[in-house]
């Protein structure tokens, strides 16, 4: 075991090959260079035995037990570069760098290779400031004991930001390639991860390539590619963005689930998160992977989440129908979360919409593309509600591809009710008779049963747009059209306008003063 207790830069001139712990980091301001060298630790059959370990001076030292007593002192700005560090031997819980209670670690130009249980290639506890870039991971650990406390290739955990991993290339790992969880849920400092590879290979449930637990992340420009695993999932947490990555998933059965299901991007009780220019594809039913989600979303939050998922390309594709593929996948999204889901494309052969056993409410859906891509079983929306009802799904001023339409549904008879309306936009000018803008004129849409079913109010320039919803769709394919409608405005000091209303062309509507 090499103990570096000295703030300086120490330089590797060969290989090393040490049994159980091979290097402890106990001062601060130490540079490791490896030199191109190669740092071989051999647990022994033990547990917890790493290639470098920085341990904290409060840390329970069976976290660290074959390290002396004289190196649990902390260590801040440690850089460990240009080498590679090797698992050689059986032993669990056996990480290539573990560090407790430290900040300002940076890891870079390294090549680490793990292969025992419940090991991880970087894992770093409660600090902050760390850099980890252009590493290369070689996961080759089969084995999670409990996938709820999960493990990953990297791991910044309890992390109170400032940190960045970026220009890593991770292979293999039974769950998480890059995992972060926040210390302080009031935390303002931005942990960003980018241009990562990940290409894992999962062996239990819930293995997201990049598992985001903190808040003031910014997830952009990763490749994820795994062999067997899912994307990015972004849970509990707040003011995060997710943008510009490329994701291709599958997923096969687990010990606990068979058959598996895979999620491009999953987005979980979330507030004010953006997800933006992502390419997403999700593929199952074929050579033993199983359903397929581009993007699924549960909020129960039931509250405004000002969410915003716009300009991304989400494609779910399936071989089997028995192993469906939805490009929008909704679980349990409750009433009240105004989740804002625009411009996107969703593209699909099976399903363009699933809404599962938990139901979904109250969500707009606006100004998305609809794309068929060819027809395992297509329907375009797939209600599997179970005992709660799914309501007020709208869908605004969607753009439908060839074989697209917004009534090719099917449903689970058993399940409980569902409806959801079709809707436009209808642009409104209110002018006077020199065709002067009027600000402030009530507009309002009634429909075919002078029931009113949406109002606003013109603005400076004359102009308000509604968005009435055209047609309801209820269980068992119920339709209730609500047009040809009635268009009134109203303002004080002009004559109230009720005039015939269809959904064609925008109105310019001229008051004359009484």
């Amino acid at each position: 075991m090499l103990i570096l207790n000295e703030s300086k830069t120490y330089t590797l001139t060969e290989d090393i090959d040490v049994s159980g712990t091979a290097i402890v980091v106990a001062a601060d301001n130490v540079i490791l260079d490896l030199n191109g060298h190669t740092v071989f630790y051999n647990p022994g059959g033990n547990t917890r035995r790493y290639g470098i370990a920085i341990p904290m001076n409060y840390i329970d030292k069976n976290w660290f037990p074959d390290v002396p007593d004289a190196a649990f002192v902390g260590a801040k700005n440690f850089k460990v570069i240009n080498g590679n560090i090797v698992q050689n031997g059986e032993g669990d819980n056996c990480h290539g760098i573990f560090g407790y209670g430290v900040n300002n670690c940076d890891l870079s130009d390294l090549k680490i290779t793990i292969d025992g249980d419940d090991t991880d290639g970087i894992l770093l506890y409660y600090g902050s400031s760390h850099q980890v870039h252009d590493n290369t991971i070689n996961n080759n650990s089969t084995v999670v004991t409990d996938r709820h406390a999960g493990r990953e290739s990297i791991g910044l955990l309890m992390d109170q930001g400032n940190s960045n991993i970026f220009n890593n290339r991770i292979f293999g790992g039974p769950q998480y390639g890059i995992r972060v969880i926040q210390y302080d849920e009031n935390n303002d400092k931005e942990i960003l991860i980018y241009q990562n590879y990940i290409s894992h290979n999962a062996t239990v449930a819930n293995p997201y390539a990049i598992g985001i637990y903190a808040r003031k992340v910014k997830c952009y420009n990763n490749v994820i590619k795994p062999k067997n695993g899912r994307g990015i999932h972004v849970s509990l947490v707040d003011t995060v963005e997710v943008n510009n990555n490329e994701i291709t998933v599958r997923e096969k059965a687990n010990a606990e689930f068979d058959p598996g299901w895979c999620h491009g991007i999953k987005l979980e009780d979330c507030s004010n998160t953006k997800i933006y220019e992502n390419t997403v594809t999700a593929i199952g039913g074929n050579l033993g992977f199983g359903y397929a989600y581009a993007l699924d979303i549960t909020d129960q939050g039931g509250i405004d989440s000002e969410n915003e998922i716009y300009h991304n390309r989400f494609s779910a594709l399936t071989q089997n129908s028995d192993y469906h593929a939805a490009a929008l996948h909704l679980v349990g999204v409750l009433a009240g979360s105004k989740m804002n889901l625009y411009r996107n494309q969703f593209q699909s052969n099976n399903f363009i919409v699933r809404v599962g056993w938990d139901s979904a409410n109250d969500l707009t859906l606006d100004s998305n593309q609809f794309v068929k891509a060819g027809s395992v079983n297509f329907h375009t929306i797939h209600f599997e509600t179970g005992d709660l009802p799914s309501e007020n799904l709208i869908f605004l001023n969607t753009k439908l591809g060839s074989g697209v339409n917004l009534f090719n549904i099917s449903y689970r008879p058993i399940g409980a009710n569902f409806n959801y309306g079709i809707a436009t936009n209808i642009k409104i000018y209110a002018i006077d008779g020199e065709e002067t803008p009027l600000e402030g004129v009530s507009v309002s849409i009634y429909d075919k049963d002078e029931e009113l079913i949406k109002s606003g109010e013109t603005d400076e320039n004359g102009y308000v747009v509604l968005s009435p919803t055209v047609i309801t769709v209820s269980k068992p394919i119920i339709k209730n059209r609500h047009f040809p409608g009635t268009l009134v405005l109203e303002k004080a000091g002009y004559q109230t306008v009720n005039t015939a209303l269809s959904t064609s062309t925008p109105k310019y509507i001229t008051m004359e003063e009484i």
